[in-house]
């Protein structure tokens, strides 16, 4: 094994994922996009993110493991509007551990690039109030991802955030069947198909401030990734054979699903099943309404464990 480079400095951050807990969606009525009206939350489910500083020129800037890609998209753009802002190149190397799907609605992606704001924030803090406004431009859901909070209501494009206070922890159960979706497919097929689920945002919302656990969760793109690959449909049966089907829904454009469970045991029973019935990945967790940035590290190492949950063995 190589000796690192004694001028090379390692950051380690934890890039957690979201899921989606309600979507409602309007017709783009001639707009180039549409305007939503989400409930986000995030749970343990994590990438890790290393951060490299110094050390032996001609690396990759951004390298990925766990995943079937060469590079990080988002990620990149996020160290490039960085340095846009510094006004100068980082002689920055960032490795990333990927664990979190790809395609699935969980916010991955723009979790890493979450990572990448977070560590400049920390060290260089005057680019701490610059950072919605340079998250916006890798994605609505990096918005998120950067922020303080681990729970949203988030409107406009999905960048516009109300932090949903007062709220008790829930623990949710994460499903994906193993094939991604495209966003831009989702929502071009929502506007050919429309949606019959109800919008649920206001009521899943007004629940969690009394803290209590929802007791309807939606998600309004449903119908269209089910005309995108009509595989969803058949997974989402093979789901609700395990789940509470009220508290079940597809999160983000998909192709992944969350179970709001009633508490603990709940969770662990709906992963179980899950995972016995031969679902390619699964986890369970805690998902906490306390604000995210202190838990960050800490709950990093845990998220990359198995306790909770993780893929199906």
């Amino acid at each position: 094994m190589s000796e690192r480079d004694p001028r090379e400095s390692v950051i380690r951050r934890c890039a957690r994922a979201k899921v989606t807990l309600a979507l409602d969606v309007q017709p783009a009525a001639g707009a180039t996009w549409h305007a939503v009206d989400i409930v986000l939350q995030r749970i343990g489910l994590a990438d890790r993110v290393e951060i490299c500083t110094g050390g032996a020129p001609g690396s990759p800037r951004v390298s990925v493991s766990g995943a079937d890609l060469s590079a990080d998209t988002l990620a990149t753009r996020a160290l490039e509007l960085v340095e846009q802002w510094l006004g100068l190149r980082l002689d920055v190397r960032v490795a990333l551990a990927k664990r979190v799907p790809l395609g699935a609605g969980l916010g991955g992606g723009s979790a890493d690039a979450a990572a990448i704001f977070g560590w400049a924030a920390d060290r260089w803090p005057a680019i701490r109030p610059e950072l919605p406004a340079l998250a916006a431009q890798v994605g609505s859901d990096v918005v998120f991802c950067a922020s303080p909070w681990a729970r949203c209501r988030a409107t406009g494009r999905g960048e516009q955030l109300l932090p949903i206070d007062g709220a008790a922890a829930l623990w949710v159960a994460v499903a994906h069947p193993g094939f991604a979706l495209a966003t831009s497919d989702v929502y071009a097929a929502f506007d050919r198909v429309g949606t019959t689920e109800p919008p649920r945002a206001g009521a899943v919302v007004d629940a969690l401030r009394r803290g209590m656990v929802p007791s309807q969760v939606g998600n309004q793109l449903e119908e269209a990734a089910v005309a995108v690959k009509p595989e969803v449909a058949d997974f989402r049966a093979r789901l609700l054979r395990h789940a509470p089907r009220a508290r079940t829904a597809m999160t983000g454009s998909g192709s992944a699903f969350v179970a709001v469970c009633a508490d603990e045991r709940e969770a662990a029973a709906v992963g179980r099943a899950w995972r016995a019935d031969g679902v390619p990945f699964v986890w369970w967790g805690e998902a906490s309404a306390n604000d995210a940035r202190d838990a960050e590290h800490a709950e990093c190492a845990e998220a990359g464990s198995h306790r909770a949950g993780g893929p199906a063995d």
